[in-house]
């Protein structure tokens, strides 16, 4: 259910106020009744449709410990955030760092934990193919080309499931892809 705006409880109010009932004004913004009680009832209690201030706990970190966090990360791509508070880490009042105040952090700066790209490393031969042929096919008409799908099944082991923290556009940087070897275990593409 969509919560009102500033503007839509004012709005709400000068409805009521020109003569529609409660249930009119709440199906026209699309909220329950007992929204537009709630209100009403607001509004005669404080003379305001404004939300209440709400208590915030102070943050456990500040700027400098938030950039060395970020920093970590980025150096060591394949560290877990748990890992990173058994480190003797302590916040602002002298707590310790809990796994979920790293991972917010790194949130904060578009570093999300993800899979990581399980491929040989390209070369810098490899990169030069590639750039030499999406300069080649730009102008291409892709409106007529299909991609399809393809599963790849393993017959030795099963994948693991390793994460990394990256930023967006980083799956194929050098430092986030784990390097394996050619044929190592065997698989089936389908």
């Amino acid at each position: 259910m969509p919560r009102l705006t500033f503007a839509q409880r004012n709005q709400g109010l000068g409805l009521l106020a020109g003569g529609l009932t409660q249930t009119e004004v709440a199906r026209r913004f699309n909220v329950a009744d007992s929204t537009i009680t709630w209100l009403v009832t607001r509004v005669n209690a404080t003379g305001t449709t404004a939300d209440n201030p709400r208590p915030d706990q102070p943050r456990v970190t500040s700027v400098r410990p938030d950039n060395y966090i970020r920093q970590r990360h980025l150096r060591n791509r394949f560290a877990t955030a748990q890992s990173f508070t058994a480190d003797a880490m302590v916040g602002n009042r002298g707590r310790s760092i809990h796994r979920c105040t790293v991972i917010n952090r790194l949130r904060e700066r578009g570093i999300h934990c993800r899979r990581h790209a399980q491929c040989q490393a390209p070369t810098q031969r490899h990169r030069l193919e590639r750039q030499h042929w999406a300069l080649n096919n730009r102008r291409r008409q892709w409106d007529n080309v299909v991609f399809s799908d393809e599963s790849w099944f393993n017959i030795r082991h099963a994948d693991g499931r390793v994460r990394i923290y990256r930023r967006h556009n980083e799956r194929f940087a050098n430092n986030c892809v784990r390097d394996v070897y050619p044929y190592g275990g065997g698989g089936v593409m389908v």
